[in-house]
């Protein structure tokens, strides 16, 4: 079976650079055995470091559930009983005041505080103080942070709220944030290469930003002093023994949590909408996995995810990817199903925080890794379909090949493609890529067991589209 060490003839360094990122440094546990991979033009390795973005939401997360352990607070604790009341008047108005009777430390983490303000920009000269980002002053650049909601009416992502819950967290521990989490989280954890706040004095061995893969950014980083929200510089590797770390709370007794606190953090509070799966405590979650995404600017982009209670995938299973790109989730979303293919893990329909794996389109697989077993099963889905779309064939080098054309413009090769498919009752889906364009084919039947089509395309306003056979 291909393994991980078989990714780069999926995805050679040309390719990633010719999309427009840099390096992208891989991780995967399984087994509970990690795995690390680095595609790069550069110098990076598998100890350099890169912005994890709102990866540290969830990193947050697990030192509030440690602080939960000892006792030290509730997901039901107040925030206004340990924040004075300066601060509280910063993100409050007469009209709304009563509203933080019900923002709680759970609120927070499950992003239904009603706060407001998605994410960070970071800066690159001046930074702001604490309060002057609460109240949205310069040298801050963004607005106040104030109540968008009632809170627990919605899931509306905040970074805004994880950052007055940091605010809370050195009031309630009387430590500065970086502090709190080198000592509940990094160093318990042996996280020996992450690091919450700027850059150590010292260090070079981290990754710059990038706006393509030939374009750096105008400052290699960004420092963001919303710590919680989006300021933990990490690898994939380290952030991998926090998934292993929780993997294991969750079915001991002797874990890094306890095992209800672990089964806590991940229990769903609310949809998160777009498809990305529930919301728990700073997790997106679906019932087999859990995970995070983050984007930094000005230019790193980042993926986790791990396994959790579910007979869909393998235990002790998790895939880290970190980029130096701000379009680096473009790749990440080909990685994500790529890997899978590599382990023979199986489809998912929803990964936390990712959306449909169908919906993306996957890298194509190389000669090398392509299975013989169906290898004329495409033929079954040969001939016309709504929309103008046809698949036909022609001879290549000897070989039948499937072909993609759309009304009487030229037909393109399908290859297949990188990604688990779905075993359905029947057949075997079958995923091809239409070799020199973003567009994939998935061959596969409906409920009703009719044969179908689903094409999907890259680009702004693209969707997943279901072609049904034009009759003869």
């Amino acid at each position: 079976m291909p393994q991980l060490q078989d990714l780069p003839s999926i995805v050679p360094l040309k390719l990633l650079q010719s999309a427009g990122v840099p390096s992208a440094s891989i991780a995967v546990l399984s087994v509970g055995i990690v795995e690390t991979h680095v595609i790069t033009k550069g110098s990076e390795d598998t100890e350099t470091i890169y912005q994890s973005c709102s990866i540290s939401k969830a990193i947050t997360g697990i030192a509030v559930a440690k602080l939960i352990d000892q006792g030290r607070l509730t997901y039901d604790t107040l925030i206004s009983e340990h924040l004075p009341a300066h601060i509280l008047d910063l993100i409050t108005s007469d009209k709304n005041r009563a509203f933080l009777s019900a923002v709680t430390v759970g609120t927070i983490v499950s992003h239904t505080s009603g706060l407001s303000q998605g994410g960070f920009s970071g800066y690159a000269g001046e930074v702001p103080t604490m309060e002057q980002i609460l109240a949205g002053t310069a040298p801050a650049n963004t607005p106040q942070i104030h109540f968008n909601s009632f809170p627990g009416a919605q899931f509306a992502y905040s970074g805004g709220g994880w950052t007055v819950l940091q605010l809370f967290l050195e009031q309630l521990l009387s430590k500065p944030f970086a502090e709190i989490m080198q000592k509940l989280v990094l160093g318990p954890l042996q996280m020996t290469r992450s690091h919450c706040g700027p850059l150590p004095a010292g260090e070079t061995n981290y990754a710059k930003a990038h706006l393509t893969a030939e374009v750096e950014a105008r400052a290699p980083y960004h420092e963001l002093p919303e710590l919680a929200a989006a300021g933990l510089w990490t690898t994939p590797a380290d952030l991998l023994k926090a998934v292993s770390a929780i993997q294991h709370s969750l079915i001991s007794d002797d874990g890094f949590l306890k095992q209800a606190t672990a089964q806590k953090l991940l229990t769903p509070i609310t949809d998160a909408g777009a498809g990305r799966g529930d919301i728990a405590h700073g997790f997106f979650v679906t019932d087999a996995t859990f995970g995070h995404s983050g984007g930094n600017d000005p230019g790193y982009r980042t993926y986790f995810m791990g396994s959790h209670g579910s007979k869909s995938l393998p235990p002790d299973t998790g895939i880290a990817i970190f980029t130096n790109s701000v379009i680096g989730f473009e790749e990440i979303e080909k990685l994500v199903p790529a890997i899978f293919h590599l382990k023979g893990w199986p489809y998912q329909k929803v990964l936390c925080g990712y959306s449909p794996m169908k919906a993306y389109v996957p890298y194509a697989l190389p000669s090398s890794l392509q299975s013989k077993d169906a290898e004329s099963a495409w033929k079954a889905w040969e001939g016309k379909w709504e929309g103008d779309w046809v698949i036909t064939s022609a001879k290549q080098d000897e070989t039948e090949r499937p072909m993609l054309a759309f009304r009487d413009l030229r037909a393109m090769t399908l290859l297949p493609g990188a990604g688990p498919v779905q075993s359905l009752k029947a057949g075997k889906e079958i995923l091809l890529v239409a070799d020199g364009l973003d567009i994939s084919t998935r061959l596969t039947w409906n409920d009703e067991g009719e044969r179908i089509v689903e094409i999907m395309q890259t680009g702004v306003g693209s969707e997943l589209k279901t072609l049904h056979r034009v009759p003869r």
